[in-house]
């Protein structure tokens, strides 16, 4: 028997197919359901309201609008609805890993999530002043090392994270953590592209993005 392709190899490969084929059909379920209640005023209004009410919790850290009261904290304030789903999903699972988040996180339905996603979604980010010093540079190393995934007005996607108005201090402390390999989170792609910032590049980067509508 050939060990490189052993019975147990073939049973793997299918199940990652299988699991591949679920996600895939679940994240164009996912999108189509955000589009049909983008497309609907009383779908999107709904979704809206229960969002809001089930954000109680979450305006501790994040503020009652998704504009965070707090430095370390991330603004989720107009963020893809998409990619708001798939974190707060991935902290119910605990495939990202944060004690409150974590434990707020599991208790929402699969409605809640939703609901969560479009209301942070449907929120404008505040931005911080504008910085002339650094904002220039900043923008040059966005385009060199972020919008190529970000997107080039740095609104995000489905799969990442909108940075336009993130707040300076969660964006510097980010890019550090990977930068220096001190996250928890790991991606081969950011950590390549900020792995030879400078502190004053990172400073400069979120002080453009911080100011960015």
């Amino acid at each position: 028997m050939n060990k490189a392709w052993s019975p147990g190899r073939r049973l793997t490969a299918a199940l990652f197919v299988f699991l591949s084929s679920a996600g895939t059909a679940l994240a164009s379920d996912l999108a189509a359901r955000f589009a049909r209640i983008e497309a609907n005023p009383r779908l999107h209004q709904e979704a809206y309201a229960a969002g809001k009410a089930r954000a109680t919790l979450c305006s501790v850290c994040h503020g009652e609008d998704g504009n965070s009261r707090k430095p370390e904290v991330p603004n989720l304030a107009g963020q893809n609805p998409f990619y708001l789903w798939k974190q707060i999903d991935n902290f119910a699972t605990g495939r990202r890993r944060n004690f409150v988040m974590q434990a707020l996180a599991k208790d929402f339905t699969d409605e809640d999530k939703i609901n969560l996603a479009v209301y942070f979604a449907a929120n404008s980010p505040r931005t911080a002043p504008a910085d002339p010093q650094r904002a220039p540079r900043g923008a040059r190393l966005f385009r060199q090392h972020c919008a190529a995934c970000h997107g080039p007005d740095a609104r995000g996607t489905r799969d990442y994270a909108r940075l336009a108005g993130q707040r300076r201090e969660y964006l510097i402390a980010t890019l550090t953590a990977f930068r220096d390999g001190t996250t928890r989170r790991r991606s081969n792609i950011m950590t390549a592209e900020v792995k030879a910032l400078s502190d004053d590049d990172i400073a400069d980067l979120a002080a453009y993005l911080s100011a960015l509508r």
